[in-house]
């Protein structure tokens, strides 16, 4: 139990053998005892304003939600995907080398060493509270060897996100750029769960964290004053994210990555779900966003995503260890 928990602190999903103990954990969570379902535009609506910091009593200002669709339709349509960063190939060549059952931590060390800023996020974590170790660990195979597969999976896919997110230097862009890292390193955790129980978590986690590709891009197209302004119309979230979806699974196909997690990407915002790789994208959003929602006391803590008390339970599951995670960050940095 211990050992599951320090994995899912670092944001290793259980093994497929645990899965049963993981069940169990999530059907340990409590429910909420009024639970409210909130449907997916209403947790669109609630999240992109917390991330632009619309005031609560911010007014729906007429026509400025439709304006706004409309220029940052035109000025996306336009954009020249050659100008964004380009995915390092060291992910995709380190995904395949994990669904490898013969690689060793040699091996991906070899690969992980050609990039000096993801060595050294691998060591920092692998010397990190989750892991409890008397020695500190130096050297990249044996950080490799601490944090296992699913752990050098997720340090390395983050890793290489985080800087895209945050790339708004502005007083308000820096803050929604941790916001938005704050929810795709919860989606991508989430991810990685969801799909140990049934799917493929390096092309899902993969899939979480090119996700946030076009929002960020979007949240640079526009002043952030009055996409604020216009986040207080609530119809104006779930288009802003369709929007972003596209702009998301565009990038993933000037990436060269396959056409699954393309049509994933596109249909992250919806309700239907194409195939278990899109719904379980779908999944993690949504938990995510309620996750981030509920860590800033932004969103009634009686609000679950599905009607279905076995969902909830599961849900209620995850959402309990994403907290737990932050605590114990949180408590780190102290």
């Amino acid at each position: 139990m211990l050992k599951r928990f320090l994995q899912r602190l670092q944001g290793r999903p259980a093994r497929r053998e645990e899965n049963a103990g993981a069940t169990a954990d999530a059907a340990d969570a409590p429910l909420a005892t009024n639970a409210v379902v909130i449907d997916r535009d209403r947790l669109a609506a609630g999240f992109l304003r917390h991330l632009l910091d619309t005031a609560p009593a911010e007014a729906v200002a007429d026509g400025l939600a439709d304006d706004m669709i409309d220029r940052l339709g035109t000025v996306a349509g336009r954009l020249d995907l050659a100008r964004l960063p380009r995915l390092p190939a060291l992910v995709p060549q380190l995904l395949a080398a994990l669904r490898r059952d013969d690689v060793d931590a040699n091996a991906l060390a070899a690969m992980v060493g050609r990039d000096p800023t993801l060595a050294g996020a691998v060591v920092r974590s692998a010397n990190s509270v989750h892991y409890s170790r008397s020695t500190t660990v130096s050297a990249l195979p044996q950080a490799i060897s601490v944090i296992g597969n699913e752990g050098l999976r997720f340090v390395v896919l983050t890793s290489v996100m985080r800087p895209i997110l945050q790339a708004d230097p502005s007083r308000q862009g820096a803050r929604a750029g941790q916001c938005l890292v704050a929810q795709s390193e919860a989606r991508t955790w989430a991810c990685g769960a969801l799909a140990a129980r049934g799917g493929d978590p390096g092309q899902a986690q993969l899939a979480s964290i090119i996700a946030s590709t076009g929002t960020a891009a979007l949240l640079r197209m526009m002043p952030h004053a009055l996409l604020a302004q216009a986040a207080a119309d609530p119809t104006f979230a779930p288009r802003f994210f369709h929007l972003a979806a596209d702009l998301s699974a565009r990038t993933a196909a000037h990436w060269r990555l396959d056409a699954a997690l393309q049509q994933a990407l596109l249909k992250m915002p919806g309700d239907a779900a194409p195939s278990p790789l899109a719904a379980t994208l779908a999944t993690a959003d949504a938990l995510s966003m309620l996750h981030v929602l509920r860590a800033a006391e932004a969103i009634d803590t009686d609000a679950v995503l599905s009607a279905d008390p076995a969902l909830q339970q599961v849900h209620a599951g995850l959402l309990r260890t994403l907290a737990a995670m932050d605590a114990a960050e949180d408590a780190a940095a102290a």
